[in-house]
Order: structure tokens, then C-alpha cells, then sequence
């Protein structure tokens, strides 16, 4: 792979496993200096840490190979203002976001307390928007700035839910997000795009689970990670420059 991420700078919230995991890696190969948040288990950042520095290293020099710094920080709802200050500090220049963080929560309307909501319009709206409205301010001094958010499944369009309603609200808020700053900053060359994955095949999923969830997919399996790694790696190549303020289904038509 071409390194054409070289001497830009990559934080990936909820870098550490899942989706988030090959988004670090695939930067990482794509010659990015990666700063990789994780929340639950300094092993697990360590380990995905070490699997980025590796795909860092092949064919490199050590004075060429890009950087691989981690961060471990639990996103705490009442303490999100001066949590996301101390990150982006440890984090230093950020040219390029990637927040695939957002805890997935099955409850009908009827059964969210309003502690519930606001766990999940905090962690999977206010966050993001709050560290999309921090580094603004240096992608437009600097003119150059890659913001990729997650969605969830059909984010790309308002649909109703059984199951998941007060997620999929969160992430409409940030499908909206997206197109605003898409369209606000287009002018400083700074791009704001989504990433509205389906099911994906994660660590996260018993095994029992995942085979129930392929069967019904129309494919017969759920999207893997590393193809989420690169529609990322696309989305920040010089060729998709122009694509703005988009949400791009990643499901198989579902």
C-alpha cells in the first residue's frame, strides 16, 4: 500500500478493538502517525498497538516509520468537557479524526430511563461533537482536515426501530453533525464523512450470536472489519478529496 498518509497525524477513539482496531491498522500501513484511544483494558490497546506498529514497519526505515502512541481513558457522561480536553492534549495535532466509539444499547422507547438517554445522546452524540469542535480550530489554521464518524445501521436515512430506537436517534443527531461540518468548514479543506456500517463480525459477538446474524444477512455474513479499514483508507486518499458531508452504508444493501 501506497504510504500516502505519511506525516499526518491520526487519533482513532475507540481505537483499541473492534472496527476501531483495523481502522488503526489500516492507518497505520497507510504511513499515518497514529495516536490510538482505548477505554477498557491497557492490554487490549497494547496489543492493537503492536499489531499497527507492525504493519508500520514493513518496508520502512526506523527513521521513516510513522509513530504509534496510545491513550487510555474511560469516557465518563459527566465528565466528557474536561475528559476530551485532556485527551486532545495528550493527543497533540490531530489532522485526522476517527470516532468509532459509541456504546450499542437494545431497549424499546418504553423501557429508557432518563439516566439511559443521556448515556447514549452523550457518549455517541456530545462526545464526538464536542472533539469534532476542539480540532476544528487547528484543521482550518492548518487547512487540512479528515473527520470520519460512525453511524449505525441505515444512518444514511430516518427509519424507525423495534429495538434500537434511542441509538438510532443518537446517530441520526450525527448523521446531521456530519453534513454540517462538511459544509461549514469545505472552505478551509477540511472534510467531515460517515461511515453507517451493518453488522459487523467483532469480539464482540458470542459465536452462536454471529452465525444467527449471518444467516439473515443477504450475503450470508456480516460485513468483516478490515473491509471497514478500507473504505476508511479510501475515504482519506487524495482521489476522494471532493467527498463531503457524505454517509456511506457499509451493509450489503440491506
Amino acid at each position: 500500500m501506497e504510504r500516502f498518509l505519511t506525516g499526518r497525524r491520526a487519533l482513532v477513539i475507540g481505537g483499541s478493538g473492534g472496527i476501531g482496531a483495523e481502522v488503526s491498522v489500516a492507518l497505520a500501513r497507510a504511513g499515518a502517525d497514529l495516536v490510538i484511544h482505548g477505554g477498557t483494558s491497557d492490554e487490549r490497546l497494547d496489543r492493537t498497538a503492536q499489531r499497527a506498529r507492525d504493519a508500520a514497519d514493513v518496508g520502512e526505515r526506523a527513521e521513516t516509520r510513522p509513530s504509534v502512541e496510545t491513550i487510555l481513558l474511560a469516557f465518563d457522561p459527566c465528565r466528557l468537557d474536561e475528559q476530551c480536553s485532556e485527551l486532545l492534549a495528550r493527543a497533540g495535532r490531530v489532522d485526522i479524526l476517527v470516532c468509532s466509539f459509541g456504546p450499542y444499547i437494545e431497549s424499546p422507547i418504553h423501557d429508557m430511563t432518563a439516566d439511559g438517554w443521556r448515556r447514549m445522546i452523550d457518549l455517541n452524540l456530545t462526545l464526538p461533537a464536542i472533539l469534532v469542535g476542539r480540532i476544528l480550530h487547528g484543521m482550518r489554521e492548518r487547512r487540512y482536515g479528515r473527520i470520519i464518524l460512525f453511524g449505525g445501521p441505515r444512518s444514511d436515512r430516518i427509519e424507525g426501530y423495534r429495538s434500537i430506537g434511542a441509538y438510532a436517534a443518537a446517530k441520526a443527531g450525527l448523521a446531521s453533525l456530519t453534513r454540517s461540518v462538511a459544509r461549514q468548514n469545505a472552505g478551509f479543506n477540511v472534510t467531515c464523512n460517515m461511515i453507517a456500517p451493518g453488522y459487523v463480525e467483532t469480539e464482540y459477538y458470542d459465536e452462536a450470536r454471529a452465525r444467527a446474524i449471518a444467516a439473515a444477512r443477504p450475503m450470508g455474513r456480516m460485513v468483516k472489519t478490515d473491509e471497514i479499514g478500507y473504505h476508511i483508507v479510501h475515504l482519506l486518499s487524495r482521489g476522494s478529496d471532493s467527498v463531503n458531508g457524505a454517509v456511506f452504508p457499509v451493509d450489503f444493501g440491506e
